[in-house]
This record gives structure tokens, C-alpha cells and sequence, in this order.
């Protein structure tokens, strides 16, 4: 059977505010048909210390401070429930109901049990803060690591000690960056990265973990050589989170459509929010996220390149995902580009000879693997 319930916030100590509610609890009939069906009231007390006159047992209740009490109609006592307050219940009534989602605040995940499977590899969440996308003009501002180990079928196992710091940079932080990223200059003065740290938390690892790795690996091999020998995935581009049931990529709406939600306004905040997406299975697989990524990230895939593109064929080559590469260096010329995977390798080459050159003319291929993807150095 569904009991109806009032709730009161009371945020100021006005004898107008006060006297209307304890008149509304004395006197619920005269407010209208729904007010006399509640079953209770629930009254919170925000800012200051009140006395209210319990309607069954004329006795004076003082309300502290947060209080939350519960006032029953049918029953001669009031109980206080500021510390036993059954939230989790809350939260599944208003989610039965099918007019609600609840979001739950994310927590660090629990070490695993004799019960889970043995550790098969160890892993690292990256997380960077920058003042920009171009690791040539722009500098570090904030890093967080957060290792983590996990099976042989892909469950996350348990998330170590993590690491985090912030990086004075050369430049100013501007106002625009602050807005964006929640750093400021005062909170990066006189702080430097612990490069020993870092290289320590690395040796072991197997995977680099990122959430924009095209971005976050330029700057993160500026720091250490270290992040130029391990491998990389990334989980923005490599999972193919639409065609699981997703809305989209952003690690926000990914934690939301999962359940949680966390501030993420902090590069370690944003690398546990991602851990946390990657050890849930995947609606209709049997795999987990961070499986999903594992075999996608060791998949090699190659660069198609559309070398002296005929300068009217630029746009449909932009509208077909190619790239600029600005840099030219051994097996990457200038020229625009597209990365795909083995099988779609001779479609591309077809394409680029009937609609871009219109001829059989050679096209350059790059294979690129885990240890380079994401890379300046290719």
C-alpha cells in the first residue's frame, strides 16, 4: 500500500514560515484533498535550531540543525532520522516508480576477494589537464595515474593507490583555461611533477589507459620516455560505445547511463569515473568494457595515405574522416590521411583511386600497433 508523504525544508527562523507549516501539519484538511490524504510529514531543519508542537502529543520538539524527523499521523511519537535515514530504499522506490533515475555518487571500488580469478596484468588510468591541444604550444598543468589490475577475461580486480600532482607552467593560466579545466594560477605555483614517481608506477605496467589518448600521449611522452615503451588504449575511440547502447562517448554521460555520478572537475576524479565505466559489461555481451578495449587496442591498424591529393578532392577526403599531417617524418608524409582497420584497408585504396585520383596509382600504407598509436614520434 503507497503512504503519501510531505516534505518541509525549513531555511530561516521567520515565525511566518514557521507558523504556516504548523498550521499546514495541524490542519492539513483545509489545504485541499491531497493534503489531508498524507499519511506524514518529513521536516528538515537547514540553518537554525526550532520548536514545533508535535500535533499528537503536545509536546515541544526541537529541531538541530540538518535534522530530518518524521512526523505520522496515525502514531504518538516522532523519530529521528538524521543518521538512519534509509536512503538506498528511497532510491529503488523512486526507481520502481518509472518516473525517476537515480543517480548514485561514485565510490572507489572495493579490493577483490578470493573469489575473483588471479591477477593477469596491471594497468594505468592516465589523466591530463593541459592549457591546450597542442603539445607544442601548450603545457601540462595536472596529472593523475591510477593503477589498476585485472583478469585474463578483462573484470577490473581491484584499483590501487593512485598518484596526482599539478605543473607549474611557463605561461599564465588563463582565465578561459580556469573556466574549462577548474585550475587556477594559485593552485599550480611552485608545484612539480615527481618524474621518479612516475616512472616507478610505470615499470610494471601493461596498459596505458586514456580517454582521449590522441591527445593525452604527446604530452604525457614530453614528460618521461617511460610512456613512449607501453602500450596505449584509449577508450573515447576504440570501444564502439553507440552501437553497445550508449548515447555517446563523453566519460560524463557514460557514468550517468551507468548510474553514478561523480564532480569530475579532477584529472584523478575523471581516471577512477573511467575505470569504473570500463569493468561494466557491455548490454548483450558477456564482455566487459575494458575486454572490449583490450582487443581493439591490440589490433593493428593502418594509415591510408592521399599523397598530392588534386586540390578539388580535399573536401570529399575531409568528409570521409581523412586528416592533416602537418609533420612529415619516415612512413608519415605530408598528407592527408585515415586510419582503418585491416579489412577495410582495400576498400580505402579503391576509393582513393576511382573517386580521388581517378588512376592506378600507388598508395602508401603505415601499419601502426599499441606501442605507437596516438604517437608524435611516427
Amino acid at each position: 500500500m503507497w503512504k503519501a508523504f510531505a516534505f518541509f525544508e525549513i531555511r530561516n527562523d521567520t515565525p511566518q514560515h514557521t507558523d504556516a507549516i504548523r498550521q499546514f501539519i495541524l490542519r492539513p484538511s483545509e489545504h485541499g484533498a491531497r493534503c489531508s490524504g498524507l499519511h506524514g510529514f518529513y521536516i528538515r531543519q537547514i540553518n537554525t535550531s526550532q520548536r514545533f508542537v508535535n500535533h499528537k502529543t503536545t509536546q515541544n520538539v526541537r529541531f538541530q540543525k540538518n535534522d530530518l524527523c518524521w512526523f505520522c499521523r496515525n502514531q504518538r511519537w516522532r523519530r529521528t532520522m538524521s543518521n538512519d535515514l534509509p536512503l538506498d530504499r528511497i532510491a529503488c522506490l523512486l526507481e520502481q516508480s518509472g518516473h525517476y533515475r537515480v543517480l548514485r555518487r561514485l565510490r572507489r571500488r572495493d579490493p577483490h576477494d578470493d573469489a575473483l580469478p588471479p591477477v593477469a596484468g596491471r594497468g594505468i588510468f592516465l589523466g591530463l589537464e593541459t592549457t591546450g591541444r597542442d603539445p607544442g604550444m601548450h603545457e601540462l598543468i595536472e596529472i593523475a595515474l591510477v593503477p589498476f589490475t585485472y583478469s585474463a577475461d578483462g573484470r577490473i580486480l581491484d584499483v590501487q593507490e593512485p598518484y596526482s600532482s599539478f605543473q607549474q607552467p611557463f605561461m599564465p593560466i588563463s582565465a578561459e583555461v580556469t573556466k574549462l579545466t577548474g585550475i587556477t594560477q594559485r593552485m599550480v605555483d611552485g608545484c612539480l611533477l615527481d618524474i621518479a614517481e612516475i616512472e616507478r608506477m610505470l615499470a610494471d605496467v601493461d596498459w596505458i589507459c586514456s580517454h582521449d589518448g590522441q591527445h593525452d600521449r604527446p604530452f604525457a611522452e614530453q614528460i618521461t620516455p617511460a610512456f613512449a615503451r607501453k602500450r596505449w588504449a584509449c577508450s573515447l575511440t576504440q570501444i564502439p560505445w553507440r552501437e553497445a547502447g550508449f548515447g555517446g562517448a563523453k566519460l560524463g554521460r557514460l557514468l550517468a547511463e551507468l548510474g553514478y555520478f561523480t564532480s569530475l572537475n579532477r584529472a584523478q576524479e575523471d581516471c577512477a569515473a573511467a575505470i569504473e565505466v570500463l569493468a561494466q559489461r557491455l548490454p548483450n555481451s558477456e564482455t566487459t568494457a575494458f575486454a572490449r578495449l583490450v582487443v581493439a587496442a591490440e589490433a593493428p591498424t593502418y594509415q591510408v595515405w592521399a599523397v598530392r591529393c588534386p586540390l578539388g578532392r580535399i573536401r570529399s577526403l575531409r568528409a570521409r574522416g581523412y586528416r592533416w599531417n602537418e609533420i612529415a617524418k619516415p612512413g608519415r608524409p605530408t598528407a592527408w590521411y585515415r586510419e582503418v582497420t585491416e579489412e577495410l584497408v582495400a576498400l580505402e585504396i579503391q576509393y582513393l583511386r576511382r573517386e580521388i585520383y581517378e588512376a592506378d596509382v600507388d598508395v602508401p600504407i603505415t601499419e601502426i600497433g599499441a606501442y605507437d598509436r596516438y604517437s608524435t614520434r611516427i
